[in-house]
C-alpha cells in the first residue's frame, strides 16, 4: 500500500535503522512486566459490549470502576457505533443527569442540574465549546458531581473527558465506512493502523480522518468539516513509552440559538423552523499536538510528563434572540395578534491559544505485615492561555413565526468590543489510595490547589488594561470504598469545587465612591456528597451503580428589594445585592449495562430522579430547564453463530418527565417518549448498518431556557453505512 511504504520510507529509510530479531528472546519477566500494566492508561479492549470496568478520568491512573467512590458514565465506541452518534448530544441521549446543550455552536453539558463549562481531551482541559470529532473517540467518561481535585476549576456539575484512539502494536488494519442519510448527510471515514515496518515490536502509527457534508434539520443551515487525526506510538524501552497526538479540524456548522419555544401560547415551534439567518454559522479552525511521555522505573516508581499546544480560530455569526412579542393593532409589519421574534446579529471572531503542561509521580508501595496497599500519585498542571475577541453587533428584522422572511439585511451596526484576555495558572495535587484486608476496605484522598496570577484584560480598541487579583483555591476530595464481595462495592464520597474570592458591590444602582455604597466578598463553593452500591458481575460483563446524590452550591449572590439593609431609610427602595441560600438539587441514580441472560444480548438502562432548589425573589423554586426524571433502556441482540454472517437488532427508548419553563416556575414543558432502531449485517470483512433514530419525531427538550435557547433532541433522521475491515 502506498501509505505503508510512505510509513515505512519516513520511519526506516534513514533515522531509525531496523534492529534484527533475535531468535530465542524472551519477554521480560518479574518487575520488567510491570510496565505492560500502564499505570496512566486503559490499554487494550476493557470494554466488553457496552460496559467498560476500568477509568481514568477520575484519578488520573488507570483504575477500576468499583474501585472509584463516585459515579461514572461510560460511553464507548460500540454504543457510539451502535446508535449511530457523531454529535454530543446525540452521544449522550441515554446517559442519566447529564444533558448537552447544542445552542450556538457550543458542545458545553449540563450535569445534575448545574452547567459543566469545559470539556476535556484525555484529562488535559479544551477549550469552551469545541469537542473532539467522534472519528477519533474511544469512549466519552462522564464524572459527576466536582473533580476538582483531580481536574481543577470550573467542573462544578462534572467534567466529560474523551479518550482517543491510540496506534495499536497488534496489527496493520484499515477501516473505511461511508454513511449516507436524510437532510443529505454524508460521512466518509478512514481509520488506518499499522506498526512500522522493521519496528513491529515498538512502534506504531494510526491515521484517522473523516469528511462530513450535511444539511440540517433546520432551515438554512448545514455542516461541512473535515479532520485528520495522526499519531505515532513508540516504545523506547521496555519502560519508557512516547506518544504524539495531533489534530486538524475544521468545521463549518450551524450556530443559532436552539429550539424556540412559543411563551404566548405555550407551545413549540416546528422542527424545520430557525430564528436565525443564511448567513449565521460558525467556522473553526481547530489545530492541537501532544506529547506524552512515561517512565516505569520499578514496581514502585512510574512517572509521566505531558505537552499540549493548542490553537482555536473562530468565525461566529448567530441571531441572538432578544424577545416574543404579540403584535399589536397598527403594527406596520405584522397582523394583530401575530407573534414575532426580536432578534440581533452578534458576530464574534476568536483567536485561542493555549499550553498545558502535566507532570505525574505515582508511587505504588505496600506496608508489610499489616496487609495495607498504597497508592500515591502527586501531579503539577501550568497552563497559559491567550484569547483574542473581536466583537460587532447589528440589528435584524423581527420575525414572524409563521410567516418568517428571511434576507433583509440588518441595521444599526455597532462595534461592542476588541479584547485580549491572558491567563496564567499553576496547580500541584496529590491523592492516595490505600486499601485494607485485601483491599476489601479503601480509603481515598486528594487535594488540589489552584493558583492563578489574575485574568489580565488588554482593550484593544481604547489602549486600557485591567487585571483581576491574584487567587489561589483548594479543592479538596475524600472517599471510601467497603467490598463485602470482591465484586460489589459500597461507597461514599465528598468532593468540592471553590472558585476565587469575588468583590460584589452590595447596591448595583449607586456609584462606587457614594457614601452609602459597601461591598462584601464571595467565594462560590461547590459540595457533592454521595453514597452508592457498584457491582461487576458475570466476569465484568454485567456493570451496575445505584447512587444517592446531594450537590450544592453556596455562594452565589442575588437581587432583591427585600434585602437587610432595607430598614435603613438612606438605602430603603434600592435593589440589593446579597449572599442567596445554596441552590441544590439531590436525586437518585441507576445505571445498568452489559449482557442481560445471555451473552447475544447487550443492555444499557439507566434512571434519574432529581430534585432541585434555588431563591428567586424571595420564593424557593425548582431550577428552570432540568427535568425531574429521565429514563432510557437500549438493547441489541445478536443472532450471529461465530464467524459466519447475521444480523444484529436494536431497539430504544428515551423518556424524560416534565421541567419547568422559566426561572419563576409559572408553566411546565413536557417530553414526548423517543424510539429508536437498528439493525446491522455482518459478511466476513463487511458490514451494513441502518439507524432510524426519534421514529415517532418526538420533541425531547434536553434543557429548556426559556422561549429562545432550548437543546432539544434532533428530529427523525436515519443513517445508513457501510463498513469494511481490511
Amino acid at each position: 500500500m502506498i501509505l505503508r511504504a510512505a510509513v515505512a520510507a519516513l520511519f526506516c529509510g534513514h533515522a531509525l535503522p531496523a534492529r534484527s530479531q533475535v531468535p530465542g528472546t524472551e519477554k521480560p519477566k518479574g518487575e520488567d512486566a510491570i510496565v505492560e500494566l500502564a499505570p496512566f492508561a486503559v490499554v487494550g479492549n476493557t470494554s466488553k459490549g457496552y460496559g467498560s470496568t476500568t477509568v481514568t478520568s477520575a484519578t488520573r491512573m488507570n483504575t477500576k470502576l468499583v474501585d472509584i467512590p463516585q459515579t461514572i458514565t461510560i460511553i464507548n465506541d460500540v454504543f457510539l457505533k451502535d446508535i449511530g452518534a457523531t454529535e454530543l448530544d446525540e452521544a449522550l441521549s441515554y446517559a442519566p443527569g447529564v444533558n448537552a446543550r447544542n445552542r450556538g455552536g457550543n458542545s458545553s453539558t449540563n450535569i445534575r442540574g448545574f452547567d459543566s463549562v469545559f470539556n476535556y481531551k484525555n484529562g488535559t482541559r479544551i477549550i469552551l465549546g469545541t469537542a473532539p470529532d467522534f472519528s477519533n473517540v474511544e469512549r466519552i467518561e462522564v464524572i459527576k458531581g466536582p473533580a476538582s481535585a483531580i481536574a481543577g476549576r470550573a467542573s462544578t456539575g462534572g467534567l466529560v473527558n474523551y479518550i482517543t484512539k491510540k496506534p495499536l502494536m497488534k496489527h496493520e488494519q484499515t477501516i473505511t465506512t461511508f454513511t449516507v442519510g436524510s437532510d443529505d448527510f454524508k460521512r466518509a471515514q478512514l481509520d488506518y493502523n499499522t506498526p512500522v515496518p522493521g519496528r513491529e515490536e515498538n512502534m506504531a502509527v494510526r491515521l484517522i480522518s473523516q469528511a462530513t457534508d450535511s444539511g440540517w434539520w433546520r432551515r438554512g443551515e448545514d455542516i461541512k468539516s473535515f479532520a485528520l487525526y495522526p499519531s505515532f506510538l513508540w516504545k523506547i524501552t521496555p519502560r519508557t513509552e512516547l506518544l504524539v497526538e495531533t489534530e486538524f479540524y475544521e468545521s463549518t456548522r450551524p450556530n443559532d440559538w436552539g429550539m424556540v419555544y412559543n411563551t404566548l401560547d405555550y407551545k413549540w415551534v416546528p422542527f424545520s423552523f430557525s430564528s436565525s439567518e443564511d448567513v449565521a454559522n460558525l467556522v473553526t479552525d481547530h489545530y492541537s499536538g501532544t506529547a506524552t511521555i512515561s517512565h516505569t522505573f520499578n514496581s514502585f516508581l512510574s512517572v509521566r510528563q505531558v505537552l499540549n499546544m493548542i490553537q482555536v480560530d473562530s468565525d461566529s455569526r448567530f441571531a441572538q434572540t432578544d424577545s416574543i412579542n404579540r403584535a399589536a393593532a397598527g403594527n406596520p409589519m405584522f397582523s394583530v395578534g401575530e407573534v414575532y421574534l426580536g432578534r440581533t446579529l452578534r458576530h464574534d471572531i476568536d483567536d485561542y491559544r493555549g499550553v498545558i503542561a502535566q507532570g505525574d509521580i505515582l508511587l505504588t508501595y505496600d506496608v508489610a505485615g499489616i496487609g495495607m496497599t498504597n497508592k500515591t500519585l502527586l501531579s503539577y498542571e501550568w497552563a497559559t492561555t491567550k484569547t483574542e475577541n473581536l466583537r460587532n453587533d447589528a440589528t435584524l428584522a423581527n420575525l414572524s413565526l409563521s410567516r418568517p422572511i428571511y434576507g433583509i439585511p440588518p441595521t444599526n451596526p455597532r462595534f461592542v468590543a476588541n479584547t485580549r484576555t491572558k491567563q496564567e495558572v499553576a496547580s500541584y495535587f496529590a491523592s492516595h489510595q490505600a486499601g485494607f484486608f485485601n483491599e476489601r476496605v479503601m480509603l481515598t484522598a486528594g487535594v488540589r490547589r489552584d493558583k492563578t496570577d489574575g485574568v489580565e484584560r488588554f482593550n484593544l480598541a481604547t489602549g486600557t488594561r485591567s487585571q483581576d487579583a491574584a487567587s489561589a483555591v483548594t479543592h479538596p476530595r475524600y472517599g471510601v470504598v467497603l467490598k463485602p464481595l470482591p465484586n460489589v462495592s459500597v461507597y461514599g464520597v465528598r468532593s468540592d469545587n471553590v472558585e476565587p474570592k469575588a468583590t460584589v458591590l452590595r447596591f448595583g444602582a449607586l456609584p462606587f465612591d457614594d457614601p452609602r455604597q459597601s461591598t462584601f466578598t464571595v467565594s462560590a463553593d461547590t459540595r457533592l456528597r454521595e453514597v452508592g452500591v457498584k457491582s461487576e458481575f458475570f466476569n465484568g460483563n454485567l456493570t451496575t451503580t445505584v447512587a444517592y446524590f446531594e450537590l450544592k452550591r453556596f455562594g452565589g449572590t442575588i437581587s432583591t428589594l427585600f434585602g437587610p439593609a432595607q430598614n435603613d431609610p438612606a438605602t430603603a427602595g434600592l435593589t440589593e445585592t446579597i449572599l442567596r441560600p445554596a441552590d441544590s438539587t439531590e436525586g437518585v441514580e441507576i445505571e445498568v449495562v452489559g449482557t442481560l441472560f445471555t451473552p447475544r444480548l447487550t443492555a444499557y438502562g439507566s434512571y434519574q430522579r432529581i430534585d432541585s432548589e434555588s431563591l428567586v425573589g424571595n420564593r424557593i423554586l425548582e431550577f428552570r430547564g432540568l427535568p425531574r426524571w429521565s429514563a432510557s433502556l437500549l438493547l441489541n441482540y445478536d443472532f450471529r453463530e461465530r464467524a459466519r454472517p447475521g444480523f444484529q437488532v436494536r431497539g430504544g427508548v428515551v423518556l424524560t418527565g416534565d421541567q419547568q419553563g422559566d426561572i419563576d416556575n409559572t408553566f411546565l414543558v413536557a417530553s414526548d417518549p423517543r424510539y429508536d432502531f437498528g439493525v446491522s449485517y455482518t459478511r466476513g470483512s463487511w458490514q451494513g448498518t441502518l439507524n432510524v433514530n426519534n421514529i415517532t419525531n418526538a420533541i425531547v427538550p434536553t434543557q429548556f431556557a426559556a422561549f429562545r435557547s432550548n437543546s432539544v433532541l434532533p428530529p427523525r433522521q436515519f443513517r445508513l453505512s457501510v463498513e469494511r475491515t481490511w
